[in-house]
């Protein structure tokens, strides 16, 4: 079977050419009654995003199957955990992520196992790659020798730091020719990157982009993500109640002077009677 794979950095891309890459496939090899598309990533925001993608492929409604590799995987050993047994695997538990992924590479390197799996899933498609572990890139191998798979990948954005280098760019850069996107087609404008008051700003960074600073004078955060920021409050003073109209500056005086609140004059509430008066004599 066949390896296509796409390589870029952050915004060139990736994900929606292997789109494209999903609707040629499926031009020059349609699906057959009850297959589907096996979708997997590693995270599961990874996940939610890439089905919302899947949504807008052609033809692939209520035909396609996004998981996780990890749920992936546990459906596989639970489906042939008997072989397993056989096979002298150890017995494993849900939580045991490793694993039960590196359990569920045996079964697929087993004929029967990557047979029946290729059958319902002839088209294995995998976003963020670059994040799978050995235990996880051995069933991927396992099921790119049945199956035709589509990878995208980017060694730099992994998240885990002892996978580098990474495992998976280097199998995949053996295993075929990837295909390298080097223009960044991100863009900054519209939509939900645009700020409280309508005007453009980088998202992520907490500085506006192109307009005048709201806070002029005022301090910058320390931390550039206004979503995590934490700033001091000297002795003696308390926060400001808001910053967001400022776009989260800090404000230059550590906050403003704690203020004794004034001692309000008690009212004088009218007496009720227990037969419901209002209480006036």
């Amino acid at each position: 079977m066949t390896v296509r794979a796409v390589e870029g950095g952050a915004g060139c891309g990736k994900t929606f050419r292997l789109m494209e890459m999903l609707t040629e496939t499926l031009v020059a090899h349609p699906l057959m009654e009850g297959q589907r598309v096996l979708a997997l990533t590693f995270m599961h925001g990874a996940r939610r995003r890439l089905a919302d993608r899947l949504r807008a492929v052609p033809g692939l409604l209520g035909r396609v199957e996004c998981c996780t590799v990890d749920s992936f995987a546990w459906r596989i050993y639970r489906r042939w955990r008997g072989l397993a047994a056989a096979l002298g695997i150890p017995a494993q538990s849900e939580g045991e992520f490793d694993a039960v992924c590196d359990a569920a590479g045996m079964l697929l390197e087993h004929a029967q196992v990557r047979s029946w799996t290729a059958a319902s899933f002839p088209i294995v498609l995998v976003d963020e790659g670059q994040d799978l572990r050995p235990q996880r890139l051995r069933m991927l191998v396992a099921l790119s020798t049945a199956t035709r798979t589509l990878i995208a990948a980017d060694e730099f954005q992994c998240l885990d730091q002892t996978l580098r280098p990474n495992p998976l760019v280097a199998w995949m850069q053996g295993a075929t020719e990837p295909e390298t996107l080097v223009q960044v087609r991100r863009t900054n404008m519209g939509g939900p990157s645009r700020g409280r008051d309508g005007d453009p700003r980088r998202r992520g960074t907490g500085q506006w982009s192109g307009v005048p600073s709201l806070a002029a004078g005022r301090k910058r955060p320390a931390c550039r993500d206004i979503a995590r920021q934490r700033h001091r409050v000297a002795p003696g003073r308390q926060r400001c109640g808001d910053h967001s109209r400022l776009a989260g500056w800090i404000c230059s005086e550590c906050c403003r002077p704690c203020r004794p609140r004034p001692v309000r004059a008690a009212r004088e509430r009218p007496i009720f009677d227990s037969l419901g008066g209002n209480g006036s004599r």
